[in-house]
């Protein structure tokens, strides 16, 4: 005669039992055809949100009567839209600003305003710590040059 463990106290019984005889638990195995296709159907519709979570990036063109510019706005990892225009852009230039302003105070040795500059660049660190971490390297990188930085120094 065969004999089977019970999964759930670890016990040997004929094969054929339906139910353990130590601890009552069922050992019918339930159809896999439901839940198959259940599994299936469901990593269809995870494929699809991760490929369109994917386009992360909005960009729109306004155009006044005398004005053109372009409004840039960039997911956040959540995949929220920030209500501002171009957040993203004017994060990073306030992360270069006060990086610059924080090296600027301690080297005039003005460490209570290069303190305050520092709690200053730390929030803006944590905003930033929204998106994802290649469109804020992206987007500082057009910021942290030698002439922008220098307004500041």
């Amino acid at each position: 005669m065969r004999l089977k463990k019970c999964p759930e106290c670890k016990k040997e019984m004929p094969a054929k039992a339906e139910e353990c005889f130590y601890c009552g638990v069922s050992l019918k195995r339930k159809p896999m055809g439901c839940d198959m296709a259940t599994l299936i159907i469901s990593a269809l519709f995870l494929g699809v949100f991760i490929l369109e979570s994917r386009e992360h990036r909005d960009t729109t063109t306004v155009t006044t009567p005398k004005i053109q510019k372009e409004i840039r706005q960039v997911r956040k990892k959540d995949g929220t839209i920030d209500p501002r225009e171009n957040d993203l852009d004017e994060l990073c230039k306030d992360w270069v600003y006060f990086k610059a302003k924080i090296f600027k105070y301690h080297y005039e040795g003005d460490e209570k305003a290069a303190t305050k500059a520092r709690r200053n660049f730390q929030a803006v660190n944590r905003d930033l710590s929204e998106y994802r971490d290649e469109d804020v390297h992206e987007t500082c990188k057009k910021y942290e040059t030698k002439e922008f930085i220098e307004r500041y120094m």
